[in-house]
């Protein structure tokens, strides 16, 4: 095994007999492998790669003391989970093809757990449409 390294001494590449792969990741080209991910992949690492705040500053407020809380964000939550069930999703194939076995039942399970995540976020989102109409009219 080779680790490669760039000028700056970072690891760039690393390489196991014949097979090399790079360390970076192009996140434009992993969202088009996998445009099923790609809503909540995007929603949590936009913030990251823009060096922007609004993920954050959309999860806190002031309480009544005037201090600084935060406060879950249901759509947040939801796309953490779900980009990291798409990396599972993923991983799970790709260990179970190395090692070949068949990996479609686990990824069934994967893909089922990722579908109960979404049946949540819509209840969340029906009882905030239900908590709206009840307070606005």
């Amino acid at each position: 095994m080779a680790i490669e390294a760039d000028k700056k001494g970072h690891p760039r590449k690393v390489t196991v007999g014949s097979a090399s792969a790079p360390f970076a990741l192009n996140l434009t080209e992993a969202t088009r492998a996998r445009p099923q991910h790609l809503r909540s992949w995007y929603r949590i690492s936009s913030a990251a790669s823009h060096s922007s705040s609004w993920l954050v500053q959309q999860a806190s407020a002031l309480d009544e003391k005037g201090q600084l809380v935060m406060y879950a964000d249901a759509d947040t939550i939801c796309a953490a989970t779900l980009s990291v069930l798409a990396a599972f999703e993923d991983l799970t194939h790709t260990l179970g093809t190395y090692h070949g076995r068949d990996p479609r039942r686990a990824v069934a399970t994967v893909q089922s757990r990722t579908k109960a995540v979404l049946m949540r976020q819509a209840r969340w989102r029906d009882q905030m449409r239900r908590d709206i109409h009840e307070l606005y009219g």
